[in-house]
């Protein structure tokens, strides 16, 4: 399953939220954020869709041994509507408890009307 780095979105942004957006610009500009990868729009409607069984090297490149799994919706962040809180995050995730949170945020926004039309990335940090 591909995941997209810092690099990769400032590369191309479609498919991932202002969220990843605005983190990858912070670590091009020397800022302290942490690592991260993003599952893009068409990539969490996959899992969505049953098609990504296997999500076991969805931390692969991160280090440290917990992690949060971020919404990264499209709606979100934008200038007009912050959408804060509406999405679930979930945090202090172990390592191998990642695919199971990246479920649990899926399963949220599906019951929002986000899953489909690549409109939900996820941030893994």
């Amino acid at each position: 399953m591909e995941t997209a780095t810092d690099s990769d979105i400032l590369q191309d942004y479609s498919g991932v939220g202002q969220k990843a957006v605005r983190l990858a610009e912070l670590r091009a500009k020397g800022f302290s954020v942490p690592p991260f990868r993003v599952l893009r729009g068409d990539v969490v409607d996959a899992i969505a869709s049953g098609a990504h069984a296997d999500m076991s090297e969805l931390t692969d490149g991160l280090s440290g041994s917990k992690f949060a799994v971020r919404s990264a919706a499209l709606s979100e962040d934008s200038e007009s509507d912050s959408q804060a809180g509406r999405f679930m995050t979930v945090l202090n995730v172990d390592r191998d408890q990642v695919s199971q949170a990246v479920q649990e945020a899926i399963e949220d926004a599906r019951g929002k009307g986000m899953i489909g039309e690549g409109k939900f990335s996820i941030v893994i940090q």
